[in-house]
């Protein structure tokens, strides 16, 4: 059988010294093998387990890096084809090309902005002040992301910040006009 060293602290070999009596070759030997038994079980599991993961996980790693405004458009896409009436997609496209379209987002705020596109889905004219949103319209926004999508409106959340987005707003109005336009 062939030798390998093996090196050991000063308190191993302390702790060795007082069980003499023990087959600490044979106890290395066990452990190595069972150490290598355990690696080539992960080396064939983590292969196949990563590839079905990647498969599986592909499309929303896609989305979740994508940007506030690429989700925005993919939800606007899916709403206008899913769950949007011809008459919600007739507002939003007659309120983004009014012949006022500093209307169309408020401000860069994404919460009057979230509001905006709400309010005109829902057919409801904005009348509210910037610093005294009545709690209709919060509703209507809270319903509305839910629809779209946003089901933790009502709590922030780290890996859900597009309700508050601007950017995913305005990707939002172009993919549900994208739809509508070629309709």
């Amino acid at each position: 059988m062939p030798n390998r060293n093996i090196y050991f602290t000063d308190e191993q070999v302390a702790q060795m010294k007082r069980f003499s009596k023990e087959n600490w070759s044979a106890v290395c030997q066990s452990a190595v093998d069972t150490r290598v038994k355990y690696l080539e079980l992960r080396s064939q599991t983590d292969a196949s387990a990563i590839e079905r993961a990647k498969a599986r996980l592909a499309e929303a790693k896609a989305a979740f890096v994508a940007t506030a405004r690429e989700r925005g458009e993919r939800a606007g896409v899916a709403w206008a084809a899913d769950k949007a009436s011809f008459e919600e997609l007739q507002r939003l496209h007659a309120a983004l090309y009014s012949e006022q379209p500093s209307l169309v987002f408020p401000l860069e705020d994404g919460n009057l902005t979230s509001i905006w596109v709400a309010a005109v889905v829902a057919g409801e004219a904005l009348d509210f002040d910037q610093s005294d949103i009545p709690h209709d319209y919060i509703d209507h926004v809270q319903d509305f992301c839910s629809d779209v999508g946003l089901v933790n409106f009502s709590k922030p959340d780290p890996f859900l910040p597009d309700a508050d987005s601007g950017d995913f707003w305005e990707g939002f109005v172009t993919g549900a006009l994208t739809v509508f336009e070629q309709i």
